[in-house]
């Protein structure tokens, strides 16, 4: 397992930082390619689940649409903003077409799964292109960076060295207490 942590590091982490450095378009690439593949992991557990049958490709497409909402913050077509547009079409669109291709009991579900799936990755992860776009926004973003990867890295090896105490057991049996802390002190 930490082989494998260390060769996706050696190969990610300078794709990471030249997307950072030489911003659009390949960082907007880097972080839409980031929130597909968050969106397609949320609705293929979502299914295997059995909580729902989310729509995975139009959540997809409203996730990419989301992600790069920071593009066209102030764009307007016929007077009207397109930000808003974006956000409701698609709520809209996916409930009328669940209600109308789902079964009643389940439709509500289906929409509430698509719609989470869309935020959580879409709408989460735009926010480091509104980051980036900062002025000094390419150091920022190397802020948060780095203090995520000290807190992953910290929480890996404190928690697989000294971690006794489970965190949820249920859900991730390798996070421990431990691994908290130890994550925490090194991304203060």
């Amino acid at each position: 397992m930490l082989k494998q942590r260390v060769i996706t590091a050696a190969i990610g982490v300078p794709l990471v930082i030249l997307a950072v450095w030489f911003g659009e378009p390949w960082f907007s690439i880097l972080i839409g390619a980031v929130a597909l593949a968050v969106a397609l992991e949320f609705y293929h557990l979502i299914a295997a689940s059995h909580k729902g049958c989310p729509l995975t490709y139009f959540g997809l497409l409203w996730t990419l649409v989301l992600v790069l909402s920071p593009h066209y913050q102030n764009i307007s077509v016929l007077n009207v903003d397109v930000l808003p547009l974006a956000i409701t079409l698609p709520i809209m669109i996916s409930l009328v077409w669940l209600l109308h291709r789902s079964p009643r009991e389940k439709a509500f579900d289906n929409w509430a799964w698509t719609v989470a799936g869309a935020l959580y990755a879409g709408w989460m992860l735009s926010y480091w292109l509104n980051l980036r776009i900062l002025e000094d926004g390419r150091d920022w973003v190397y802020l948060g960076l780095l203090t995520t990867f000290a807190n992953d890295t910290g929480a890996f090896f404190i928690g697989r060295t000294w971690g006794k105490h489970k965190l949820a057991p249920a859900i991730s049996p390798s996070k421990t207490w431990e691994g908290v802390v130890g994550g925490l002190l090194m991304a203060w």
